[in-house]
């Protein structure tokens, strides 16, 4: 979820929590939440609460499959979770995050047809999260739009996720906003290869400073460009 985006809009975003739980027999993936037992479990809410909690925003449990939080200990659990929620709608929510995590809803118009596109989608934004939440530090995530507004707050490092096609004035922007702050960027897959109708590789080393040429190597869809 773009927790700065909406803040800088005054809006509420509400994260939906898809967790598969330990009474859904039907998909037990840890990848998509399932635990073995309530012990487990217990423990991932309220990870998943302090997240949401931390980040000034909702959220919501999707009941699937109707049973996943057949238990009265989920109810009780969740019942400390509303208390303590309404404890916190008086405080004044401010970040604390020196990160900030950039991705582009207008880059995707440029992706490539399936099966590429999946797989850039993939690997460019999606994987991205586990190890987001694995570093120990708080981030925030912007539309890169919205990053680039003058109300928006600035940080020690830039993360890059998804941004293919830039312009040059927001490069421009983007220049000055790392040199204002002498901040780090880090850039993922070809960043600003697209920019004023061009697609070329010198796009990508004027954004980011450094040389780029491409190569063709093998994958499980033949083989692709970089």
């Amino acid at each position: 979820f773009i927790n700065g985006s909406f803040f800088n809009h005054g809006k509420l975003a509400v994260h939906e929590q898809d967790i598969r739980t330990y009474l859904d027999n039907s998909n037990t993936t840890p990848l998509l939440g399932w635990t073995p037992d309530w012990a487990h479990q217990s423990n991932m809410l309220v990870r998943e609460f302090g997240r949401v909690l931390t980040s000034g925003i909702g959220t919501w449990m999707y009941d699937m499959n109707g049973c996943w939080y057949n238990a009265s200990e989920f109810w009780n659990l969740f019942s400390q979770f509303q208390q303590i929620g309404a404890g916190e709608l008086n405080k004044t929510y401010q970040s604390v995050a020196e990160m900030a995590v950039v991705v582009d809803d207008l880059s995707w118009i440029y992706r490539p047809l399936a099966p590429q596109e999946d797989f850039l989608q993939f690997n460019s934004v999606s994987v991205q999260r586990a190890p987001l939440g694995w570093m120990g530090a708080p981030y925030d995530v912007y539309l890169l739009d919205d990053l680039l507004q003058p109300s928006t707050k600035t940080y020690k490092c830039y993360l890059f996720l998804n941004t293919y096609a830039i312009d040059s004035a927001k490069v421009t922007q983007i220049h000055n906003l790392l040199a204002a702050n002498n901040a780090t960027a880090v850039w993922v897959y070809a960043p600003g290869i697209i920019s004023d109708g061009t697609k070329s590789t010198s796009n990508i080393s004027n954004l980011t400073g450094f040389p780029i040429e491409r190569a063709v190597i093998p994958n499980n869809y033949g083989q692709v460009t970089i």
